[in-house]
């Protein structure tokens, strides 16, 4: 991956829309006071909305299985040491 590519920190989705076979998502930020400001809008072809969402969903249940490991495993060295 380059390091060159943009990177956009997004805390929400504020609209979703799709026209001409192409999804578009607004990404935006929480601000004060419960506003936000949108800062990109994410273009994905209807036929591969999908796939995207599959890989999104699939990567964040393995990141999930492991969180939870290193927890069980941080759980027992605690339990071993008292």
């Amino acid at each position: 991956m380059s390091n060159d590519m943009p990177k956009i920190y997004a805390e929400k989705i504020t609209n979703v829309s799709m026209a001409n076979g192409v999804f578009r998502i607004t990404l935006a930020q929480e601000e004060a006071e419960g506003k936000s400001t949108d800062v990109a809008r994410l273009l994905i072809p209807a036929n591969q909305l999908g796939p995207i969402l599959g890989a999104i969903g699939g990567a964040a249940k393995e990141i999930g299985a492991k969180v939870g490991e290193a927890r069980k495993g941080a759980d027992k060295d605690e339990g071993e040491e008292k």
